[in-house]
């Protein structure tokens, strides 16, 4: 049994600036896209084709492991059909002001 998190959990954890890692965020990010999907991570890793077992997804999702490489990366995001840009933080863009204090 696993618990399913919400684009809007996941959206509300950034927001409120919580300390958490490059990895278990990407991992956040997996579990999503994963439980959106409505698979397990045995599904995720066949997949992959098999490129990673269960037990590695578990650590990739947990964030117990070091940040993932490029590699990696793209197959995991190819086995949930995403984009791995998906997987990483998005730089939020500031709106920009003019002289006149006029936001563009």
């Amino acid at each position: 049994m696993y618990t399913i998190i919400t684009e809007k959990e996941v959206t509300q954890i950034l927001r409120e600036e919580k300390k958490v890692s490059l990895a278990q965020y990407i991992g956040m990010k997996v579990k999503f896209y994963r439980d959106k999907l409505g698979i397990n991570q045995v599904q995720l890793s066949i997949r992959a084709g098999g490129l990673f077992s269960n037990s590695a997804i578990s650590r990739l999702e947990r964030g117990e492991d070091n940040i993932p490489n490029l590699k990696t990366l793209i197959d995991i995001a190819n086995a949930l059909g995403v984009h791995f840009q998906d997987l990483l933080p998005q730089k939020e863009e500031k709106p920009v002001t003019t002289e006149n204090n006029q936001t563009v």
